[in-house]
């Protein structure tokens, strides 16, 4: 992977001549206001020591890896044991729209300081710095607990579909979160690829996720191996609304709708994308497609700026059963 040298752009300084007790009350407030904390050096010298809640992302895969890191804009501080590969990271992840506010320079005397304050961890990384899309977030304890409370014994009978799964975040969300069987499909492999890998940096359990390379927007019905099993399907930027008959065929009764996508005014935002009508939402247009006269139960139905201002649904749905629609 080739990163970026040093160039004009301005740097945060490395943190060399931090000692003592102001080095760990530094480090400490990082913990304690919950900073995006990303790790540069490699797996095993992380997992023999590091920063309580910082990330594993070596230099060497940094720019593989960009999905692990909050949304652009956001503020990061870098670790690393060699100052050239943190100047080096810190001026790619600048070009890219992030904020680096400060380093610093692991060392042994760092590594002692933090083990007598009680801020070295060892092992695997326990925090994460990216997230699902924020409706899945949002909602997913509710979900789960109608489910336990209802259709489910326990979180290993769900299977969960996400439509169009990029790059995996939602897929590996769930699966972290002991989802039975979660299934992603998407057209582009190196979409696929990179979610095994994410899959993969995380510890996800193997064949815990299912991945199928597949045109969802072809002739035919490309979910009929699906009909009525899911538990939870899940759909994030993506628009396609020949799908909409098919969504209400694919879950279980109990079972949820979550579509997080654009909606119309994305247009005037300062994105400016999408634009085409064919990937915008209207308002109201998924409630008129899922209400109670076509099975479902709305839970929620909002529209909510993300975070570089674009307008986005958070729709939530819950599945009826066959007597309770016929009853409504």
């Amino acid at each position: 992977v080739s990163m970026a040298t040093q160039s004009e752009t301005e740097h945060s300084p490395i943190l060399l001549t931090r000692e003592g007790r102001d080095l760990v009350d530094l480090l400490q407030n990082w913990k304690d206001r919950k900073q995006n904390l990303v790790d540069l050096r490699e797996l095993e010298q992380y997992k023999a020591g590091h920063l309580l809640d910082s990330v594993c992302l070596p230099f060497d895969s940094l720019l593989n890896r960009v999905a692990e890191l909050p949304p652009k804009g956001a503020v990061l501080k870098l670790i690393g044991d060699d100052e050239a590969k943190i100047l080096s990271a810190e001026t790619s992840l600048r070009t890219r729209g992030y904020l680096v506010d400060n380093t610093i320079l692991w060392s042994n005397e760092i590594q002692e300081s933090l083990s007598h304050n009680d801020l070295l961890e060892l092992g695997n990384q326990k925090n994460l710095l990216w997230c699902a899309s924020p409706c899945l977030s949002e909602y997913i304890s509710l979900i789960e607990s109608s489910l336990l409370n209802g259709t489910v014994q326990g979180m290993q009978e769900t299977i969960a579909l996400d439509l169009a799964c990029g790059c995996g975040r939602d897929l590996v969300f769930l699966a972290l979160r002991d989802w039975g069987r979660v299934v992603g499909i998407d057209y582009l492999p190196e979409q696929l690829e990179r979610t095994k890998q994410l899959s993969r940096n995380h510890q996800v359990k193997d064949g815990k996720i299912e991945l199928v390379e597949r045109d969802l927007e072809a002739s035919g019905l490309p979910l009929l191996e699906f009909p009525g099993t899911c538990h939870l399907v899940t759909v994030a930027r993506y628009l396609h609304r020949p799908h909409f008959a098919e969504l209400k065929k694919l879950l279980k009764p109990g079972g949820f709708l979550v579509y997080h996508t654009f909606m119309k005014g994305c247009e005037n935002s300062a994105i400016g994308r999408p634009r085409r009508p064919q990937f915008l939402l209207q308002p109201g247009e998924l409630a008129e497609n899922f209400n109670p006269s076509t099975g479902f139960e709305i839970i929620a139905d909002r529209v909510v700026n993300i975070h570089d201002g674009r307008p986005t649904s958070f729709f939530v749905a819950r599945r009826l059963s066959e007597n309770t629609t016929e009853n409504s």
